[in-house]
């Protein structure tokens, strides 16, 4: 083999380990209800072993209520961003999204 082919080879090689990696801290993060799941694989891939950490130090995305957490129950507010609880309903606005009582200007 020539020394560009090896070159090549071992390129795809380190591109395949990073992929795999970078896959362990984007599924912690996933699991602490970060959305960005693509974000995350990117980050980790590139910056495996400060991204591991930074994953297992972040904070659940709100709390855990009766073995949920707080992100499987509620929506955010696209006009505040408050998180809603699904008890309470929020209304699609064309345009605007899912808006809460308040931010449509309704009294509850």
């Amino acid at each position: 083999m020539n020394p560009g082919m090896v070159l090549v080879v071992t390129l795809i090689k380190l591109a395949f380990v990073m992929l795999l990696i970078g896959w362990i801290p984007a599924v912690i993060a996933r699991s602490k209800g970060r959305d960005n799941f693509l974000g995350w694989w990117i980050y980790g891939g590139a910056l495996f072993l400060i991204a591991l950490v930074h994953a297992i130090v972040i904070r659940h995305e709100g709390g855990v209520v009766e073995g949920k957490s707080t992100y499987e129950m509620s929506r955010r507010c696209d006009g505040c961003r408050a998180a809603v609880p699904s008890s309470l309903w929020l209304k699609r606005i064309e345009g605007a999204g899912y808006l809460c009582a308040k931010c449509r200007g309704e009294t509850a």
